[in-house]
């Protein structure tokens, strides 16, 4: 799993600077229905954000949820 942030902040401070956005489009390497159904849950969100094509490439962006 591909880490954000410190492994010694499990208040995951990370997350609390940058939200995670996800693509537009369906990733090649994944179904449309799979991927429309992992969107509506915040297991599922999470999930895609730690996604690698199978290039290695993760999908979506980060936002930077500015105070």
């Amino acid at each position: 799993m591909d880490m954000r942030g410190f492994e010694d902040d499990p208040q995951r401070f990370f997350h609390k600077l940058f939200e995670w956005i996800p693509p537009k489009k369906t990733p090649k390497d994944m179904e449309e229905e799979e991927f429309q159904k992992m969107l509506q849950t915040p297991e599922g969100r999470e999930t895609l954000e730690q996604f690698r094509t199978s290039k290695g490439q993760s999908i979506g962006t980060f936002k930077s949820l500015q105070y």
